[in-house]
């Protein structure tokens, strides 16, 4: 299942951009690409997912200001799509460049359907389903469960814990395009792009076998029904001790860094570049030319 906001184990609206640990984990990079996000990559371009079906001379507006696109570059290999913009934007993520990312701790951005009704069966709670769109920016945290390849898009995976009072987020509608961050601590635990949010995979839930299912972020959905049609032939999921917790994925970044580096011409060069001549300019040594 395609998505489109983030569901926060603890209920929180984390709609403002987070500090202490997590301060500068990707919030300043994220803008809004018509009801979902981008991340910023370049002094001129920005990354989102394909499948949100965008055009060129649709609107980015990152940090309150408008960006007309005017060019795109659609990966190949993945659900990744880089955008050109016409003018300058004042800061952009670096890309997590390595094949580590199993274990480590993540910060995750998504605008869209909060946390909605909880599903129970029984009473057992299982989760929540899907709210209402509200196109909130919001953020969450989880962990890289492991990597891999659906629908032949390289992945990171992410599975939503029963981990209750924590931040631990799990994709819902209107998601898609929004950054996945991780700490380099090869490069002072910089906080850098390690993902695309791409699907909330497996189905629709359903606590009956038959009607109507409903979307759903599940900590344990054992017990429950599901079908990819939201519809018969419901399939039952055998109750278990321990919890069977739902998942989501995000195209992994450092399978396309060299992609994505022959869209994007070495930005952090180029800024370095600008700095200098502004330092010789301060110094008198610049000079204009007719």
């Amino acid at each position: 299942m395609s998505v489109h906001a983030l569901v926060i184990h603890s209920g929180s609206n984390n709609n403002t951009a987070p500090g202490g640990a997590l301060a500068g984990s990707g919030w300043q990079y994220q803008g809004q690409w018509g009801n979902a996000l981008g991340t910023t990559i370049g002094p001129n371009h920005f990354v989102s997912a394909t499948h949100l079906g965008k055009s060129v001379g649709d609107t980015f507006t990152f940090n309150g200001t408008p960006y007309t696109t005017i060019a795109v570059s659609h990966d190949p290999g993945s659900d990744l799509s880089i955008w050109e913009v016409g003018g300058a934007f004042p800061t952009w993520a670096d890309l997590y460049p390595h094949s580590d990312e199993t274990g480590k701790d993540l910060v995750v951005f998504g605008r869209g359907n909060p946390r909605g009704a909880p599903v129970n069966v029984g009473t057992e709670a299982k989760g929540w389903r899907w709210g209402t769109s509200d196109q909130v920016q919001r953020w969450g945290t989880n962990e890289v469960s492991t990597v891999g390849v659906v629908s032949g898009v390289p992945v990171i995976y992410a599975h939503f814990d029963d981990l209750p009072g924590t931040e631990e987020a799990h994709l819902a509608n209107l998601d898609s395009g929004g950054g996945v961050f991780l700490q380099d601590a090869l490069d002072g635990n910089t906080w850098k792009l390690a993902g695309i949010n791409y699907a909330s995979v497996c189905c629709y839930f359903n606590t009956v076998d038959n009607g109507t299912g409903f979307a759903a972020s599940l900590f344990d959905a054992g017990g429950m029904y599901f079908s990819s049609t939201n519809n018969d032939p419901w399939t039952h999921q055998t109750d278990m001790v321990a919890d069977l917790p739902t998942f989501w994925v995000a195209t992994r970044v450092s399978e396309r860094v060299a992609w994505i580096e022959s869209i994007v011409p070495e930005p952090n060069s180029g800024a370095l570049l600008v700095f200098a001549l502004g330092l010789l300019c301060l110094k008198g040594r610049c000079r204009s030319r007719t």
